[in-house]
């Protein structure tokens, strides 16, 4: 990475660098526009940035006019890498972006025999950080989503099943990694990835439902995440289903968990598929399809019922394996039940993110860290205008 600029930015200064993270090389009358500036000053503004190593130029402008402002200028992307990490008990997934946003490396790789958890993100990172000519030492910021609870301190509590992966997780990548590190739940992490790149684009208030071998569920209210006080929010699978009440495996975490669901298809005797391969498929056992489908649907809908009834959110938004298979038809019965027990009505929709959801998130969150440490100014200053 090349040496960088020295100190931060002001907030026209950073008003520029951020329409050109958001569309890309623009000329100088383009700015302007866009910024709602003079041309004189945002020549200022542009030759600063320049002098001071944030900006470079891109190329010339499709215009047939020649002279200073026939130069497009783009923000110099090896300002800074960051880098976002999905940390599994089974797998790590890591992606390098540079201050663009744009993703320059990845790399996903399975956990050995012995591996400690700290230690495979450590490796991981630095071969994706090789690719792109640097030492994990040099990343701006790592953020690394991980299962279980993340307190407001920053590190893990604990993850069920992983009691190695508690209090302690936070200084152990930082000192493997030799980078700063933030730890976030993965279904938090998620739930960003939505807001910004998916349905949460169209929905102030929604709440993003994985339901995998776990359960969890990232809420943005209004525009921002819910952690909680004690970073609890959105862990589900404790509240209480059946009898007796409190106890974990009476939870919902036993209702709509894909092991739940596997073994509410061998009460109908089907034992030659998995759920997603009957929700994915109509055809698969007809006998017994459309029942199961309903039952899976009904379950989900309590689950949700129960969301919406504290929550109130526009959107419901639905991931994982089971609810990719499933697809409108899933949530299509989901609606209906919701419409059947209740008087809510939110959208209810299957994510489109897929499997990188989470890395996505935590790139993000990652760059958002590093920017505002950069730039000095917090991060997103509004856009005034729109680029023609």
């Amino acid at each position: 990475m090349g040496a960088g600029p020295d100190r931060g930015l002001s907030v026209n200064e950073r008003l520029v660098v951020d329409l050109l993270l958001d569309h890309g090389p623009l000329a100088r009358p383009a700015i302007a526009r866009a910024a709602a500036l003079s041309r004189p000053a945002t020549g200022d503004l542009v030759q600063r940035l320049l002098d001071r190593g944030f900006l470079v130029t891109a190329g010339e402008a499709e215009t047939v006019q020649r002279g200073p402002n026939a130069m497009t200028y783009e923000v110099r992307r090896d300002l800074a890498h960051v880098a976002g990490v999905e940390m599994q008990p089974t797998r790590v997934q890591v992606a390098v972006a540079d201050v663009t946003g744009a993703v320059v490396a990845e790399v996903e790789a399975e956990h050995g025999s012995g591996d400690r958890a700290e230690d495979l993100v450590a490796r991981v990172l630095g071969e994706a950080s090789a690719q792109v000519g640097i030492s994990t030492t040099a990343l701006r910021s790592v953020v690394v989503g991980t299962p279980g609870v993340v307190t407001p301190a920053g590190d893990i509590d604990f993850v069920s099943g992983h009691a190695d992966w508690g209090a302690g997780q936070l200084a152990r990548l930082e000192s493997a990694v030799g980078a700063p590190v933030r730890l976030e739940n993965d279904v938090n992490l998620a739930a960003l990835a939505e807001q910004r790149l998916g349905a949460g684009r169209e929905s102030r208030s929604f709440a993003l439902m994985r339901c995998d071998e776990g359960l969890g569920v990232g809420i943005v209210l209004d525009g921002e995440l819910l952690r909680g006080a004690h970073g609890y929010a959105g862990e589900v699978g404790y509240v209480p289903w059946g009898r007796p009440y409190g106890r974990p495996e009476a939870g919902f975490q036993s209702l709509v968990a894909r092991a739940r669901l596997a073994d509410l298809l061998a009460t109908h005797d089907v034992l030659d598929a998995t759920p997603e391969e009957m929700l994915a498929d109509p055809s698969r056992h007809p006998d017994v399809n459309a029942t199961y489908l309903a039952e899976v649907a009904e379950r989900f809908a309590l689950l949700c019922l129960t969301v919406c009834a504290v929550l109130d959110p526009e959107r419901l938004v639905l991931s994982g394996t089971v609810a990719a298979a499933g697809g409108e038809r899933l949530t299509d019965a989901i609606a209906g039940n919701l419409h059947d027990m209740s008087p809510m009505r939110p959208a209810v929709s299957v994510t489109a993110l897929g499997a990188g959801a989470v890395v996505a998130g935590a790139v993000t969150t990652a760059l958002a860290l590093a920017r505002e440490e950069l730039f000095g100014v917090p991060d997103r200053v509004p856009v005034l205008g729109v680029v023609p």
